[in-house]
């Protein structure tokens, strides 16, 4: 997992898992694909951070990130979009 999960970058890690050729990658792959960019990106971001954080950090950071990606009409949309529910707006 580590040879794929401990590239640098985002871009590393879809080069590593097609190299790696193996039915584990192209599941993890696919799932790369199907996710949101940006999630990625900020997801990637907070796990390079925290090897330099405490745990306390961590997670305070990581509420900190919950707390303002909800409220973003992008999130709202991407739990519609996966889930097939509707909001009502009020």
């Amino acid at each position: 997992m580590d040879r794929a999960f401990g590239a640098p970058t985002l871009g590393e890690i879809d080069k590593r898992l097609r190299h790696l050729d193996t039915p584990w990658a192209a599941t993890a792959l696919a799932a790369l694909e199907s996710a949101s960019q940006q999630s990625l990106e900020i997801t990637h971001a907070l796990l390079a951070r925290g090897r330099q954080r405490t745990l306390c950090q961590c997670l305070d950071a990581e509420l900190s990130l919950a707390c303002t990606t909800i409220r973003t009409p992008h999130f709202l949309e991407g739990v519609r979009a996966t889930s097939g529910f509707r909001f009502r707006v009020l």
